[in-house]
């Protein structure tokens, strides 16, 4: 099955190029992340930060084309700036403060997804399906009684994550570039 996915994807023409550049970006932020999660950290606060602010000038920039909650897209718009504005005078709080975000509702996921599964195994689900919920459980305990820890451990667990991502996009791009043919290889040339 995976060989018809690979002749699927290589009769597209040059996806591998795709595919590859995908993977080279993935490693790089992966390995950032590992090598200096301080400043991989920043550098995505004060992206997020400019992402904000141009945002939030567009929010209110809408309001002239079109009217309606123009209440909300203001509020929104005004919001975006002020965080776009914190976002890039203080990156370093700023990617703190989403990665504590970002951890609150990834503990409380696990845990609500934990009971679910453990709920599932007891109607009929199977002991594995307890087993998997179990663990979802105490991971998500584990994030949310562990916040401080969590917050410091995310980066390096992201970043073994965007690597592992990006050698297999990276090798997947040339198995898919190697199934495509000289075809594909002459026309990329």
């Amino acid at each position: 099955m995976a060989q018809v996915d690979l002749e699927q994807i290589a009769g597209e023409g040059n996806v591998w190029v795709l595919l590859l550049v995908q993977g080279i970006v993935a490693a790089v932020i992966g390995t950032l992340l590992l090598a200096a999660p301080k400043t991989a950290l920043t550098l995505f606060a004060l992206i997020l930060g400019i992402y904000w602010i141009i945002t939030g000038f567009l929010s209110i920039l809408m309001i002239a084309g079109d009217r309606t909650m123009w209440g909300w897209k203001l509020f929104i718009g005004i919001l975006s700036i002020l965080a776009g504005f914190v976002a890039v005078t203080s990156p370093l709080w700023a990617s703190a403060a989403v990665l504590l975000v970002m951890m609150i509702f990834l503990g409380v996921g696990a845990i609500i997804q934990g009971g679910a599964e453990i709920f599932r195994a007891f109607k009929g689900g199977g002991w594995g399906q307890g087993l998997i919920g179990a663990l979802n459980l105490f991971v998500g305990i584990l994030i949310v009684v562990n916040l401080g820890a969590a917050v410091v451990v995310a980066p390096f667990v992201y970043g073994i994550i965007m690597l592992g991502f990006g050698l297999a996009a990276i090798i997947m791009a040339f198995r898919v570039r190697k199934s495509s043919g000289p075809s594909a290889t002459a026309a990329a040339a």
